[in-house]
């Protein structure tokens, strides 16, 4: 592999921008023709030794295409390097040095010809990156992950082939220049190595020479591959680069700040008393203090994973479609584009149904699992630019086919509740203290947000064990205007009908809400219990 740091360095200031799909330039826009100049040598031996020479002659074509704005494409190692195009012919020696690369794209008055040098190779895989300079920020095509393909699944082949001779009724001269065809296909099967690593994705799309280093491109834009090579004696058998090692390629030569944020799968992170388990994209963490969710933090320009457990009748489709609609839990409506199967799942683990969707009114891409257990349901999703999230698609996919969990509702409430009180402290409350009953699970987080009502500054919920569906919710505000009456109300979340019973009290130098939620047919078995507990509060 060669490497030219000061070209790699040119590009270094300008970073990938992230555009929406339907603002994103067209694949042929950012697939150039390449032109490939060079000095060729032949020695033969006829009783002699003899050699010919010709300068600056066209010694190949071939395709590439752009992977950053800032002017980087990415082709076969075998179309710009005079090395591989050198070597013993019949009685004699061919040595080709390649003096000069044309980069011919689209612009905005048609085409036109950027001078084009190598900054790296690879002769294993048989990649190039090359660099142009024009001054402007070029169309590209993103990069998806050839992990998450599957046998089936439609690509695209771009490319130029079999260069000027396509163009019938036109001078084949050095001055024409054909226009980018597309070759449709499928992904047939992924060929690995002997280490089980995929090495080539092989395609029915009809590949020809010309259209080496060109981009094999999936439904929604994304670069899988890169067309490498086809069988010579069959039919419609060809083969492309994964674009995981082509990404393994421009990280390692510097382009890892003008590429989205590449995630690896985590440990397996095993919450004992949220009571599931499951390997995070590494990097994510859980920050929800809560029992009913595991959440990351947002972060600008990664993505996020949050899983909520709820208690529903619906069914699995339901729950995704509820998931999808933007009405409940973190708001992203998205319309559900197709369903994946989570690979190695244990034969007794929980029913799961997974799929992919794509935000409504934003450039998001929504990855989701839904998991039955008994009553409980756990609504697992990832969400993140759309550019990134197809960047790691197969991480985020094997992330949500590992979780597994155990139910939380060991020993749900069916009698009347009776507890005894003490006063914990409600934190960021200065020194307000709230009755709690003893033994049961405390936690500083809601589970639901109470309606109409702005986010408390301190909150403090208790839950009976064995049941987090009822709970008793200790709410503080430092400011709040006038004291609002007592409440019953019904909520409804995923098909749950909730009941919800409030008293305010002016306590602390703020406004104090005391709440009891629980399910409609287990309301009636909290009252008294509430009644008490307010009474006590009554007392401190």
């Amino acid at each position: 592999m060669r490497r030219s740091a000061s070209l790699l360095a040119a590009g270094a200031l300008v970073l990938s921008t992230s555009l929406r799909a339907d603002e994103r330039p067209a694949t042929s826009d950012a697939t150039a023709f390449l032109r490939v100049r060079g000095d060729v040598r032949l020695e033969q031996l006829k009783g002699w030794k003899q050699a010919t020479e010709k300068a600056d002659v066209e010694v190949a074509l071939g395709t590439g295409f752009f992977v950053t704005p800032s002017g980087y494409l990415v082709t076969n190692r075998h179309v710009v390097d005079g090395a591989s195009m050198s070597g013993a012919v019949k009685d004699g020696q061919l040595v080709v040095s390649v003096t000069g690369i044309d980069a011919i794209v689209k612009g905005p008055d048609g085409k036109e010809s950027l001078p084009a040098a190598v900054a790296a190779m690879d002769a294993e895989h048989d990649l190039a990156l090359l660099f142009v300079t024009s001054g402007q920020l070029r169309p590209y095509v993103p990069l998806g992950d050839s992990d998450a393909l599957v046998a089936g699944q439609p690509l695209t082949a771009w490319g130029f082939p079999m260069g000027r001779i396509v163009e019938v009724g036109r001078e084949t001269s050095s001055s024409v220049v054909p226009d980018v065809a597309a070759s449709a296909g499928t992904l047939n099967a992924v060929r690995r190595d002997d280490e089980e690593d995929a090495r080539y994705l092989q395609t029915d799309a009809a590949l020809n020479p010309g259209n080496s280093g060109g981009p094999l491109v999936d439904e929604d834009g994304y670069a899988m591959g890169v067309v490498r090579m086809k069988l010579r004696h069959g039919t419609a058998i060809g083969f492309g680069i994964p674009i995981n090692l082509v990404k393994d390629f421009l990280e390692s030569n510097g382009l890892a700040d003008q590429l989205p944020r590449r995630y690896r799968l985590g440990a397996l992170d095993s919450v004992g008393w949220k009571g599931l388990a499951l390997q995070a994209a590494e990097g994510l963490a859980d920050a929800w203090p809560g029992r009913t969710r595991w959440e990351s933090p947002e972060e600008a320009g990664g993505v996020r994973l949050r899983v909520d457990r709820v208690v529903s009748p619906m069914a699995l489709e339901e729950l995704a479609d509820a998931l999808l609609s933007g009405e409940v839990l973190d708001g992203v409506s998205a319309a559900r584009r197709v369903a994946w199967e989570p690979s190695e799942r244990p034969a007794q683990a929980p029913r799961m149904i997974t799929g992919s969707a794509r935000a409504v009114d934003r450039d998001m891409d929504v990855e989701f699992a839904v998991m039955g257990l008994g009553k409980e349901r756990l609504l697992a999703r990832y969400t993140g630019p759309a550019d990134v999230v197809a960047y790691n698609r197969s991480v985020v996919r094997r992330s949500l086919g590992s979780l597994s969990a155990e139910r939380l509702i060991a020993q749900a409430v069916t009698a009347p509740l009776e507890a005894v009180f003490e006063p914990v402290p409600l934190a960021s409350a200065g020194t307000l203290r709230v009755p709690m009953p003893v033994g049961w699970t405390r936690e500083p987080a809601l589970e639901a947000q109470p309606r109409d009502l702005p986010a408390p500054d301190a909150v403090l919920s208790a839950s009976p064990p064995g049941d987090f569906s009822v709970t008793l919710r200790a709410l503080w505000w430092r400011r709040m205007g006038s004291v609002s009456s007592p409440y019953r109300r019904e909520t409804s979340l995923l098909g749950t009908v909730y009941v919800e019973t409030g008293v305010f009290r002016p306590v602390g130098g703020g406004v104090l809400l005391l709440e009891a939620r629980a399910p409609r047919e287990k309301a009636p078995l909290v009252a008294t219990l509430f009644d008490e507990w307010t009474t006590q509060s009554a007392l401190h």
